[in-house]
């Protein structure tokens, strides 16, 4: 894969954003199409980053919330990598830059991850992310979600 690029989110990123959920699991499985992926966005005016070629071909990208829960740990939305960039490190690389952004405001960094998705369960934990529970039916009937925590690292004294 060629280099990337990682940038902050513009409004003119949300309809490949959207195209790349609309196209892959977990939101195929979630029932979640390309428009309301683009009207969730649009909606929510959350901060993300994405990963592109020079081309500006979307490989992925992130949304999160720097403050997500009562202003202490932030929350991320929303990681997705377009299949074509699956397994060129494009997800950790966006997960490491979004860490070193919210770590520098807040202690913890949490996430949902499907329970049908058992490859993004054991990315997360790669990544240093501990189960902390799971929420049955969380957004549809059949299908839970796993909740991930992962806690700045505190410099030894």
């Amino acid at each position: 894969m060629a280099d990337f690029t990682i940038r902050p989110m513009d409004r003119q990123d949300h309809p490949a954003a959207a195209r790349i959920m609309a196209g892959s699991d977990p939101w195929l499985t979630l029932g979640i199409d390309e428009a309301r992926a683009l009207a969730t966005m649009e909606a929510q005016g959350i901060p993300g980053v994405v990963a592109t070629l020079d081309n500006g071909t979307m490989l992925g990208f992130i949304r999160y919330e720097p403050k997500g829960f009562i202003g202490y740990a932030a929350y991320i939305r929303t990681v997705a990598v377009a299949p074509q960039a699956r397994g060129k490190r494009v997800g950790e690389t966006l997960m490491n830059h979004v860490e070193s952004l919210v770590f520098e405001q807040a202690p913890l960094l949490f996430l949902f991850c499907s329970t049908f998705n058992v490859r993004g369960q054991a990315f997360y934990e790669r990544l240093g992310y501990e189960r902390v529970g799971t929420v049955d039916a969380m957004l549809v009937p059949q299908h839970g979600e796993v909740l991930l925590v992962k806690r700045r690292k505190v410099a030894a004294p």
